[in-house]
């Protein structure tokens, strides 16, 4: 009972910020100073996983990405993939300028929703997703969904750098196990002291500071492969 109240406190502690704001709070006011390569900023990623039985895994997502210029405008666009086994439960998107001031507030009704093969309205698996159409730069897409996913082999992948011309200032992994189910994890190709672990059992943790972005290796692998990224196989599904 103990063990089931402090995860209890320590997710509303986890969560509870991101999801009880009115307004998302101001992590895009100003930009640092960049690489000549770096075209979009992770300001802030907050992600959460909530492991309650092999057919209940809740997702929660926030993130501020900064677009810097014309080549970034990727990632401010927001896509989240479902299916038969996962639902979208609650989307939130605000997009601010350089200043600081709201441009945009998106719900989930507002964004578009498509087959994840073509336009087919009755593929199972599907995307909702929104572009935003601004022209001036820098600016930020602040977002937050949660999705409920029931049917899983594997705990999602968790990659906070989208990609080689990425900077990422924080981010954060959080896993609540209320299963018992085992899982494992693998950390893959992230820079030396840039991935900092906290392992509590039930409880785990993983966070990212200051991950600069980065020229792939010459004649090295496909950039998956050069990204780093923690892989979660399950003992048991």
């Amino acid at each position: 009972m103990k063990s089931f109240f402090l995860t209890s406190v320590l997710l509303t502690c986890a969560l509870g910020y991101s999801y009880s704001q009115s307004k998302p709070p101001q992590y895009y006011i100003g930009v640092p100073e960049t690489s000549n390569n770096t075209n979009a900023i992770v300001r802030y990623a907050n992600t959460t996983y909530e492991l309650n039985s092999t057919s209940s895994l809740v997702i929660q997502h926030e993130e501020a990405v900064t677009v810097l210029d014309n080549e970034g405008k990727s990632y401010g666009q927001v896509v989240i993939h479902y299916d038969q086994f996962s639902k979208i439960q609650d989307v939130d998107i605000w997009i601010y300028d350089a200043l600081g001031q709201k441009i945009e507030n998106v719900k989930m009704p507002e964004m578009e929703d498509v087959s994840y093969t073509g336009n087919n309205l009755y593929d199972d698996s599907r995307l909702k997703y929104y572009i935003p159409q601004i022209k001036k730069t820098p600016y930020t897409v602040h977002y937050q969904y949660k999705k409920l996913i029931t049917d899983f082999f594997h705990l999602p992948m968790w990659r906070p750098q989208p990609g080689t011309d990425v900077l990422v200032e924080k981010a954060k992994l959080s896993i609540f196990n209320n299963s018992g189910i085992e899982y494992r994890f693998y950390p893959t190709a992230f820079p030396d002291s840039a991935l900092s672990m906290d392992d509590q059992g039930e409880i785990r943790q993983w966070e990212v500071l200051n991950l600069p972005a980065f020229d792939l290796a010459k004649y090295g692998p496909p950039s998956f492969y050069q990204i780093g990224r923690i892989d979660f196989p399950m003992t048991q599904f």
